[in-house]
């Protein structure tokens, strides 16, 4: 469930308990930027979700999936987003303050839906095959909304002020991120990345130079990076590592 209100969210989940249908809630989310991550973290076969939240609002959500392998639920206290809702394929409308028979009713539609066509077989086989795979491309959030990329344009990232992180990308685009470092360390280091200082992770496809003797990396057209002296070794059979 997404919904910036705490009260919201608690009278959800309370309904949700009290509808008879077996739901497993995985994630309350109190904004786009923790949906969106959670989605990717659980891939649910449902999404409740409000509209009207401050900064990104619930379309944005659905935005940054391309190919979405979830049912949608909009719930709201807004009914001109009803055919917004429709266009982006929500399953249902729900509007607050929410009654328990229409909810059960959503649910209902929700139920039918994915036993007539589960939507993501198409992409098990996928899925299987990435158990075990990084991603080729990664969901950012920016002040300007979501933005796919591909992890091979990542030259390097570095961690910036406030728990944000600056991601340098190939033909010198730079994007700001609303996460930290060490969440993309957790994502990509099994994918030819190296944390090489607490402010830096490297894509070791990236470095064009390493001087072992100062402890240096040349990355991109003319970025200097320095690896972290306790780092260095860890560093060095990776990079060696990489190179064969």
């Amino acid at each position: 469930m997404v919904d910036d209100e705490k009260n919201s969210r608690e009278a959800l989940e309370f309904m949700l308990q009290h509808s008879g249908k077996a739901i497993k809630l995985v994630a309350r989310c109190k904004s786009a930027d923790e949906a969106v991550e959670q989605i990717q973290l659980h891939h649910p076969d449902l999404v409740c979700l409000d509209i009207e939240m401050p900064g990104k609002d619930g379309f944005e959500v659905l935005n940054a999936f391309e190919h979405p392998d979830f049912k949608v639920i909009i719930i709201t206290g807004y009914e001109h987003y009803a055919l917004k809702a429709i266009k982006h394929a929500a399953l249902d409308f729900v509007l607050k303050p929410i009654e328990l028979e229409e909810l059960v009713c959503a649910l209902n539609r929700v139920e039918r839906a994915l036993e007539l066509e589960d939507p993501r077989l198409p992409y098990l086989a996928e899925r299987l095959a990435q158990e075990h795979t990084p991603p080729d491309k990664i969901i950012l959030s920016t002040h300007r909304g979501f933005k796919t990329v591909a992890v091979e344009d990542i030259l390097f990232l570095e961690a910036s002020q406030g728990n944000y992180s600056t991601i340098y990308l190939s033909n010198d685009r730079t994007e700001l991120v609303t996460k930290p470092l060490n969440h993309f360390e957790e994502l990509l280091c099994a994918r030819q990345f190296f944390r090489v200082h607490r402010s830096f992770l490297v894509n070791l496809s990236s470095i064009r130079r390493y001087q072992r003797c100062k402890g240096e990396l040349a990355v991109g057209q003319d970025k200097i990076i320095a690896v972290a002296a306790r780092r260095r070794g860890d560093f060095y059979k990776a990079y060696q590592a990489f190179l064969q």
